[in-house]
């Protein structure tokens, strides 16, 4: 793997490989001045990125982008620092967004992002993101797998997210999150695949899941989950794992396990 610090911007259909490392320092403000200025412009990406950099407010004048990736470097000085802006909510031609070893981003996630409408896949891994699941996140009907993940996200799972028409895929994996497993999400269609290990999840599995027909994978791995497989779960025929004790940690459906 490449070891160089790159900037990708993408102007329609040309890219743009930025080397930071072969960049004089004076120019590094061109560079973004030149990415918030240029409505053309259609994705960025940052590699191995060796910059102090935040996420400017001013990008969500950028009516054409629609895809937006960044990956640190992990152990590394210098990360992506700042918030997530609210303003972003107003980029209605975003399709991707991800966010991968970013340990110096923190802050809530924005209520705001709700107006992403056309968002697809929303990856947020190993930052300090914090606060709570936005209830109104619902309204992004067009998104299809989220993972929010080796965060500090806290609070219930949203019991509005079976407003979601096109998530299949959650991964919510390792933050601190509480409360119960949400009944309503027994009518998320078509919910495929829900990573929830490594929270402080409790009380029962719910009936209402067992009337998903295309559930194939549930992680529920050291949370506080006290009950064990509803018979409702029986009839759940294309789940392959179900994973929800440590000590068994990958069980079929139809055996049942207690969920400590």
């Amino acid at each position: 793997m490449s070891s160089r610090a790159e900037i990708h911007l993408v102007f329609r259909n040309l890219l743009v490989v930025c080397d930071v490392q072969t960049v004089p320092a004076r120019c590094i403000p061109l560079l973004y001045w030149l990415s918030c200025c240029c409505r053309q412009l259609t994705a960025i990406s940052t590699l191995r990125q060796s910059l102090n950099l935040s996420l400017p407010s001013t990008w969500s004048n950028l009516s054409q982008l629609s895809t937006f990736y960044y990956s640190g470097t992990p152990g590394g000085t210098i990360e992506l620092t700042g918030h997530l802006p609210p303003s972003w909510g107003t980029m209605t031609n975003l399709t991707s967004f991800g966010v991968s070893d970013a340990e110096e981003l923190s802050g809530p996630l924005p209520d705001a992002w709700n107006g992403m409408l056309n968002l697809q896949s929303l990856t947020l891994t190993a930052s300090n993101i914090s606060g709570t699941l936005p209830e109104s996140w619902s309204n992004m009907t067009q998104l299809t797998e989220m993972a929010v993940s080796y965060s500090q996200v806290s609070g219930t799972l949203p019991a509005s997210w079976p407003a979601f028409t096109n998530l299949s895929i959650i991964d919510l994996v390792e933050n601190n999150l509480n409360g119960s497993l949400p009944m309503e999400w027994g009518n998320l269609i078509p919910f495929a695949s829900v990573d929830l290990r490594n929270n402080s999840l409790s009380g029962s599995l719910p009936e209402s899941w067992g009337g998903q027909s295309h559930l194939r994978y549930v992680a529920l791995v050291h949370n506080t989950l006290t009950s064990s497989v509803p018979a409702a779960w029986s009839s759940l025929n294309p789940l392959q794992v179900l994973a929800c004790s440590p000590l068994q940690e990958y069980i079929m459906v139809q055996v049942p396990c207690c969920c400590h």
